[in-house]
């Protein structure tokens, strides 16, 4: 595939894209500094997570990736949690055609379905003490309205 486009400039595109996608941001200089290793991480925050990611990409059809890669994406990100997310443009040139894939540990995997499930479970509770709120504050409103003021 031909294109005009620095590799350099896909591979910006492309971190950018993952910092808004995860509300975090980019590091100067992709990474290259001692301190901040990563291509990117979400903010210092309060969450029980945050993620740190070195992003690959590629206008091939395949790229390749080591486990080496995936031990210096965890070490790189020390006290964050370690993902790589994968881009293969399909058009480098107009950008419309990409497909963003996310390599993570099966553990922080199981551990983001079990916060889903926990979330899902706390909304029915919600839900379900809302409807018990409404129904409380009709029955109230049904026994005001029978009262009866004695003068």
């Amino acid at each position: 595939m031909s294109t005009n486009r620095p590799t350099r400039d896909l591979s910006d595109l492309h971190e950018q894209h993952v910092a808004a996608v995860l509300d975090g941001r980019c590091t100067r200089g992709s990474g290259s500094s001692f301190v901040d290793q990563t291509d990117g991480k979400q903010g210092y925050r309060s969450q029980e997570f945050v993620l740190a990611w070195e992003c690959k990409s590629t206008m091939a059809r395949s790229m390749t990736f080591k486990l080496a890669d995936w031990d210096k994406a965890e070490k790189q990100s020390q006290w964050a949690y370690a993902v790589m997310p994968l881009r293969f443009y399909r058009d480098a040139e107009r950008l419309s055609k990409v497909t963003d894939l996310v390599v993570v540990d099966l553990e922080l995997l199981a551990t983001l379905q079990e916060m889903s499930n926990e979330t899902v479970s706390l909304r029915d509770e919600v839900a379900k003490l809302r409807e018990d709120n409404d129904m409380l504050r009709n029955e109230i409103a049904v026994m005001r309205s029978g009262e009866t003021t004695d003068d």
